[in-house]
């Protein structure tokens, strides 16, 4: 069969494909070490805010030229605006340009930049994704493969960094990096302030942020062919997620386990002798900690973050987050209209009042007002059901979309997308997934055999 351009449909010039290989690679290889990198090299600087955003600008220029390609072949272009998820993409992405330029007088400039970061990086990321696997010409299977077992190496890694943190290295070993106590990074956290039991973040920017990374890696693990290395993988990331003290990861791992399953094996899953016993032994297990928390300090601090003093088991930190997210359904229930991007979620450090709710959803419904959260929800339902729907394709969709249910429970609690590592490198991956077409694969694979095809026949001529 004869394949030609005609038959492909639109194609990314080779440079583009290879610029948007290259962006999408660095964030592979530098966002777990990037908290760690911007905290050292901001002590030579005397701005060392800059480093945390320059990292951002190939993400918004590769967003830029992609957008300028598409927009001079528009006519050829009419099945990508069929697309609702990234029709629900731009509209996301222009409401929040419109809120930042309409409402930063509320927040101020450098809280709006910052907040217009935290809000549209992870979009911009999947979008360039999405173009790159849906219009570029290269194998999308090796560039997957590869990508996958990058993540699973770097987790890995940073488990081992974690545990030497936690049981092998000073408390402030990160001293010397340039991580100091509410102006950068802690050198070290502990569970509750002045107990010496520390929790792991390796080069990240914190515990929840590792165990949330560590959770996505954990789901990737499941897609492993080979049941040895699989096991080994998950027990050694559950390791990590442990070894960090979020219990909220903890969760989500659990969370992110059960859907891989149902939605791989269906319903079926639930009469399996080993499941049943399996749901038993988890039930028995949760109620024995439960007690347990009562007259062991170390389980009733591991798990609720609080020890014998406290009146109660969720007396402290988990109490200070239900109080905080309440805070911040009561503000945002108060303002419909928001607040405007950067005056909630951690930008608002840079505003002259820091509104903290625990909660990038509720974070989301302070900014952009109820139409915001809206369009960020059917942005996220969409994206999930896409994806759902095309999970025949292989093991790496169930691995984002049990990831999904997992990551969207920590963001109920935490806000976790405003973390570079996790939302851009998540949001990058179901980008990618999005764009796997299999048709346009074949065709292409089958367009650059005839091509080495040629150049080999043009060489023995």
């Amino acid at each position: 069969m004869l394949m030609n351009n005609r038959n492909v449909g639109l194609i990314l010039p080779r440079f583009l494909t290879i610029i948007g290989l290259i962006t999408l690679s660095f964030f592979i290889v530098e966002l777990p070490v990037h908290g760690f990198l911007s905290t050292y090299l901001g002590t030579f600087v005397s701005n060392p805010e800059i480093l945390k955003g320059i990292k951002d600008i190939p993400n918004y220029l590769l967003f830029l030229i992609y957008s300028i390609f598409l927009l001079l072949n528009f006519k050829q272009i009419k099945s990508l605006l069929k697309d609702k998820v990234i029709l629900l993409m731009m509209l996301y992405l222009a409401f929040v340009v419109l809120i930042s330029v309409t409402r930063q007088y509320y927040t101020g400039g450098l809280a709006t930049l910052i907040g217009f970061l935290f809000d549209t990086r992870y979009v911009v990321i999947a979008f360039n994704a999405y173009i790159l696997f849906r219009f570029g010409d290269f194998d999308r299977q090796w560039f997957l493969y590869v990508f996958t077992r990058v993540l699973l190496i770097e987790a890995a890694i940073l488990v081992i960094l974690g545990f030497l943190q936690v049981y092998v290295l000073p408390r402030d070993f990160l001293t010397q990096f340039g991580y100091v106590k509410y102006e950068t990074i802690a050198p070290y956290i502990e569970y509750k302030e002045g107990n010496g039991i520390l929790r792991a973040y390796a080069t990240t920017r914190g515990p929840n942020e590792y165990g949330a990374f560590m959770v996505f890696a954990f789901a990737i693990s499941m897609a492993v062919k080979r049941r040895p290395i699989r096991r080994f993988l998950m027990a050694f990331l559950l390791l990590g997620i442990l070894l960090s003290g979020s219990r909220a990861a903890l969760i989500a791992s659990i969370i992110s386990f059960c859907t891989y399953l149902a939605y791989k094996y269906g319903s079926k899953v639930l009469f399996k002798r080993k499941v049943i016993f399996g749901a038993f032994v988890t039930i028995l297990l949760i109620i024995t900690i439960l007690f347990a928390s009562y007259k062991i300090p170390a389980i009733r601090l591991t798990i609720f973050h609080s020890d014998s003093s406290s009146s109660s088991l969720v007396e402290g930190s988990t109490e200070k987050h239900v109080f905080l997210a309440m805070e911040g359904i009561e503000y945002a229930t108060s303002n419909l209209l928001g607040c405007g991007v950067g005056c909630a979620g951690p930008a608002s450090r840079f505003s002259s009042e820091a509104l903290i709710s625990e909660s990038y959803v509720v974070q989301i419904a302070q900014e952009l007002g109820l139409i915001g959260l809206i369009i960020w929800v059917a942005m996220q339902v969409t994206l999930i059901a896409e994806l759902i729907k095309n999970r025949s394709k292989g093991e790496y969709y169930f691995s984002i979309i049990s990831s999904f249910y997992g990551i969207t429970f920590i963001a109920l609690v935490l806000h976790i997308w405003t973390d570079e590592l996790v939302a851009l490198t998540w949001w990058m991956f179901a980008g990618c997934l999005l764009g796997n077409e299999e048709y346009r694969n074949l065709l292409l694979r089958k367009m650059r055999e005839k091509r080495k095809h040629n150049k080999k026949a043009t060489r023995i001529a």
